[in-house]
């Protein structure tokens, strides 16, 4: 998300609380486990559906919060989490690999929602300080 855009909207914001997507039979769920395995607490971890369902993998970062996820192309997947420094941190794979974490900034209450409603798009919304609504977005 290199070039965004910061708003804050008055109200209160509240997202999903998992992450699924599919694209033309391919699938891809994101979570983070309840009951990780010993020394992989709070972590990401994606699960994908090629022709029969792949095996967990822990993608790293520290949660705080469910992850979001969402796609503005074929290929594409974009994760948004809370990390423990209330800040919202961004993930994504680009059709052939992922990427390290990057912070976004803010002050996040709770866990981030993600939404593209076009070609390289990307709007993220969350519970800001005072229950203000946060907007970030991307556009290529």
């Amino acid at each position: 998300l290199a070039r965004s855009g910061v708003e804050q909207v008055l109200g209160a914001g509240h997202g999903s609380r998992g992450a699924e997507k599919r694209h033309g039979g391919h699938g891809d769920q994101l979570k983070r486990p309840t009951c990780p395995p010993v020394g992989q607490n709070n972590t990401l971890w994606h699960k994908w559906f090629d022709d029969g369902w792949k095996q967990w993998e822990d993608l790293g970062g520290v949660l705080t919060s469910a992850p979001t996820v969402c796609s503005w192309g074929k290929g594409r997947l974009d994760v948004f989490v809370k990390g423990p420094d209330h800040a919202l941190w961004h993930k994504y794979y680009n059709g052939s690999s992922w990427s390290g974490w990057e912070s976004q900034g803010g002050q996040l209450i709770e866990q981030p929602t993600a939404v593209s409603w076009g070609d390289e798009r990307i709007d993220v919304f969350a519970r800001g300080p005072n229950n203000t609504l946060i907007h970030k977005y991307f556009k290529d």
